[in-house]
């Protein structure tokens, strides 16, 4: 079996996922006016739940659950990511993301974002979106701060869903601003077309975007995602590449929702 090379055990399981969960690739470009997204007659998914392996080296280092489904009149898109096998023995860490959607003049705007990492250089951040007054408020460990944002601003785990949205909506335009780090960072993807690929569930048609990364400094890191059709344009693979590090991916093992059933 090959075996996983790194200097620092205790930081491993924490860089990979952080470079798949925490932001589903989070070495983003900053754009100081970044355009916002426009949610009118946006359509969230059908409530689902979905499991994932994460995986470097040839070895599966941890597992990832995502779910969606209303609560107390709001939408909730999760992940939770654990580590396993011998990384649990070493880092026994986990992330948690909670994406926070409500109804905002008519439209579904995300509302609250919640991320807390435990074990490895533990962590908690919560953004509240004040839509009427144009504003971001976060919470986090250097302290609070407050920042203006454009209309249409995400946050790190809600923008898969405007993702979802746009491939089954036929477009080509995939940017999407997002508020992280104190500042508005914008996420471009590109279509590369399709490819059938082969899953724990099955076979799947899926249509391939990977991240534009128009800063050179970034260009070093490359992802990709897989995203199918037939699942609501789900995302059922991704892949992280850094030059140097071993490749990081996170792969489907089962679904509930969107007409399927498989578990793991």
């Amino acid at each position: 079996m090959p075996t996983i090379r790194f200097l620092d055990p205790s930081s491993f399981f924490h860089r990979s996922a952080r470079c798949l969960i925490e932001a589903v690739l989070i070495c983003l470009i900053a754009t100081a006016s970044a355009a916002g997204y426009d949610f009118g007659d946006f359509r969230l998914p059908e409530p689902f739940d979905a499991t994932f392996s994460l995986e470097s080296g040839g070895n599966r280092i941890g597992k990832t659950h995502w779910s969606s489904g209303e609560e107390g009149g709001r939408y909730i898109f999760q992940s939770h990511t654990e580590s396993v096998g011998i990384m649990s023995l070493i880092y026994g860490g986990e992330i948690a993301e909670r994406s926070e959607w409500s109804e905002y003049e008519g439209d579904w705007h995300p509302i609250e974002y919640h991320y807390h990492r435990t074990g490895f250089k533990e962590r908690e951040i919560h953004i509240r979106f004040e839509r009427d007054k144009g504003i971001a408020r976060l919470q986090s460990p250097k302290g609070p701060w407050k920042l203006e944002v454009p209309e249409g601003v995400n946050d790190k785990l809600g923008y898969l869903l405007a993702l979802m949205h746009d491939l089954s909506e036929g477009k080509k335009d995939l940017r999407y601003p997002i508020a992280d780090g104190g500042r508005v960072r914008s996420y471009l993807f590109d279509i590369q077309g399709t490819e059938r690929i082969e899953s724990a569930i099955g076979p799947l048609e899926t249509v391939v975007v990977k991240r534009i990364r128009e800063n050179e400094g970034e260009k070093k890191r490359e992802t990709t995602i897989w995203c199918a059709p037939d699942l609501g344009f789900l995302p059922v693979k991704i892949e992280h590449r850094e030059r140097g590090s071993p490749m990081i991916s996170l792969l489907i093992e089962g679904i509930e929702g969107f007409g399927q059933r498989f578990e793991p």
